[in-house]
């Protein structure tokens, strides 16, 4: 059998340093960095389903604007 990683991989590389954990640790201690830590996972689908909602009830030409491709190929010379 292989170690396991302290961390499970589905947390960003910042959470997952044993001096960030540390550190944060003390601010807050140490309960509720781990509750805090098992939360990531969840709000960034919240975070993604909220700017595709965004986006969804937004005008998609303001959002589309932007994308270089999609902006250049549609242009009227009136």
């Amino acid at each position: 059998m292989g170690m396991r990683s302290e961390f499970p991989q589905v947390f960003p590389w910042w959470l997952a340093t044993t001096s960030s954990s540390n550190m944060l640790g003390k601010l807050i201690g140490q309960k509720y960095f781990s509750i805090a830590r098992t939360w990531v996972p969840t709000l960034a689908v919240w975070g993604s389903v909220g700017g595709v909602a965004l986006v969804h009830f937004t005008d998609w030409r303001l959002i589309l604007d932007y994308v270089p491709y999609v902006s250049g190929k549609f242009k009227n010379d009136d």
